[in-house]
């Protein structure tokens, strides 16, 4: 029943908003089907319903539901669809939906709150709720990877809403100054250092790394200086680049991740696979698509640096075998730091468990496969 509800929360196609000022206070006939199937979806928690509709042409009406649906189930999907939706206008509106579920409206005491006008809304006495730690740091991510428009929108939301986070700096000049994106640039190994994974055999090195246990710290640096960051992200919340790694650790084992590192055109992530695109002016691109629009397609090329290609002037695009991930990222380490490296993104499980949990299950993921090996 929930999902032929979900089609009514949109207006009709043909309907005019009122123009009059103040909006609110004028006549609205097309918005009260909308509103009592919003209403409806939220009396009976079609939480799985909205989430499925987010993908679709119904996502405007799904939001507008879940952003009173104060269920763990929202938020656990709201963030599953930020890893995996790529338009910026829907992640921004996702987001939006996530800043207005931080408060939740305090337990009735039995006390009239008065007849006073209130304009502090959403609501009337905010707190906090289960969630809303979880949402904080998601938001304050995006907020800082964020574009300059897009923070600025965020902060108006948060301000909005009235959401203050710790995390975010309080100077508005600090999230506005746009930075600039650096190539990628695979390392040499050192030829005098045979113990740089450059300079050995992939099994010699695979078997090496994968019967140590890494250090997660280390590992987490790691990532950082060999720009994982520049086409990978690692925290819910942060612009989405190259395939997300907030649950890697649960989706592969060590030794897939050793594999996928040193042979990443052995399997590409799907929704990642490199294209070949033919301007209409002779010119070539190669990379995965961020993004696409009714106008434009957003690439990213092996350096790890975006580049918006018109869709009027793209004359052919056809997908490639080889994975856009360079090989080689990781040949000026030795098969021990990458061991490191696994172990932090091992320890990327999506949830609140602890380092010296992860490392005690890489060790475990590392023995079997080195032991297959």
């Amino acid at each position: 029943m929930a999902k032929s509800i979900v089609p009514l929360t949109e207006r009709p196609k043909d309907s005019s908003l009122p123009t009059k000022k103040p909006a609110h206070a004028q006549p609205d006939p097309d918005r009260v089907i909308p509103h009592l199937a919003v209403r409806a979806l939220v009396s009976l928690g079609a939480v799985d319903a909205c989430l499925d509709a987010v993908d679709g042409p119904n996502a405007h009406g799904a939001l507008w539901a879940m952003r009173y649906m104060h269920d763990r189930k929202t938020v656990d999907g709201l963030i599953r669809k930020l890893g995996a939706i790529r338009s910026p206008d829907l992640r921004r509106d996702i987001l939006a939906t996530l800043i207005r579920l931080y408060y939740r409206e305090a337990d009735y005491k039995g006390v009239w709150w008065g007849i006073r006008p209130e304009n502090i809304g959403p609501y009337y006495d905010a707190v906090e709720w289960d969630q809303s730690p979880r949402i904080g740091a998601v938001i304050t991510s995006a907020v800082l990877d964020a574009d300059p428009e897009t923070a600025s929108y965020l902060r108006a939301e948060l301000a909005r809403h009235r959401v203050s986070l710790n995390g975010l700096p309080t100077r508005p000049e600090v999230v506005t100054v746009s930075e600039k994106e650096a190539p990628v640039v695979v390392p040499k190994a050192d030829p005098k250092n045979p113990n740089q994974i450059g300079n050995m055999p992939y099994e010699g090195a695979a078997k090496r790394a994968l019967a140590r246990r890494g250090n997660t710290a280390k590992g987490k640096a790691l990532f950082k200086a060999q720009s994982c960051g520049a086409c990978h992200t690692d925290a819910d919340g942060q612009t989405l680049k190259g395939p997300h790694m907030v649950d890697i650790g649960k989706r592969y084992s060590a030794a897939e991740l050793v594999e996928s590192i040193l042979k990443p055109s052995v399997k590409i992530a799907q929704g990642f696979e490199t294209y070949l695109f033919e301007m209409t002016n002779g010119k070539t691109f190669t990379g995965f698509v961020v993004s696409e629009s009714a106008r434009a397609v957003l690439v990213r090329d092996a350096s790890g640096l975006q580049r918006e290609l018109k869709l009027s002037q793209i004359e052919s695009r056809t997908i490639q075998k080889q994975s856009l991930m360079p090989e080689g990222i990781v040949n000026n380490l030795t098969p021990e730091e990458l061991a490191d490296l696994i172990a932090y993104l091992q320890s990327l499980t999506g949830s609140d468990e602890s380092p010296k949990k992860s490392d005690a299950r890489m060790m475990d993921l590392s023995s079997n496969a080195a032991g297959a090996a």
